[in-house]
């Protein structure tokens, strides 16, 4: 019963990132623009390493770790696989475009060996304790990540960037309010 539980926690994990890969995939396209710079936003890709952590390692360090992982991984998979298909590549066959797209990607299949088991421990962090610290570390990944590219643009040519930066900054204070609220809840009446 207990196996029986765990494999569907993983296969809604794993389904649940593939999903979160195809659609950034999607929405980001194959041109510039408002939807280029939300796919290119990279924080989310931790949120997905942190749940997978907390809803499939539950009470185990070296479960969320790998799981956080593989869930990015699987993500990952998710959106260069369908941007083989979204993106012009130019006219080769589908393997050859798969192959552009998943080579393009290898520094976040490489970041991700690191993201991955760490948002994954954090999540796990979270479930077991109900600490406040695991949600504000993913919250402020949010709110930096548009600082971050604002320094480095050192504020010119933004456009969309700064539309979204503010969008971002806004999810991860969002995020981080409404989880502690609900942590707490729970706390008082668990």
């Amino acid at each position: 019963m207990k196996r029986s539980r765990q494999a569907r926690t993983d296969l809604f994990v794993s389904i649940s990132a593939l999903a979160f890969g195809i659609t950034v995939s999607v929405v980001k396209g194959n041109n510039a623009g408002i939807r280029d710079a939300i796919g290119n936003v990279s924080a989310p890709w931790l949120l997905i390493g942190f749940l997978g952590g907390a809803i499939a390692g539950r009470r185990r360090v070296v479960v969320g770790a790998l799981t956080g992982t593989v869930a990015i991984y699987i993500a990952l998979l998710g959106f260069y696989v369908t941007n083989s298909f979204v993106l012009d590549l130019g006219p080769h066959p589908w393997l050859t475009d798969l192959n552009l797209a998943v080579v393009g990607g290898k520094g976040y299949f490489f970041f991700s060996l690191v993201s991955g088991p760490i948002f994954g421990m954090l999540g796990v962090w979270w479930v077991r304790t109900r600490s406040v610290i695991p949600v504000l570390i993913v919250g402020l990944f949010f709110v930096l990540e548009p600082g971050i590219q604002l320094a480095r643009n050192g504020g010119n040519n933004m456009g969309n960037q700064l539309l979204i930066g503010i969008a971002e900054i806004a999810v991860g204070l969002s995020w981080a309010i409404v989880t502690i609220r609900r942590t707490k809840l729970k706390a008082r009446t668990g």
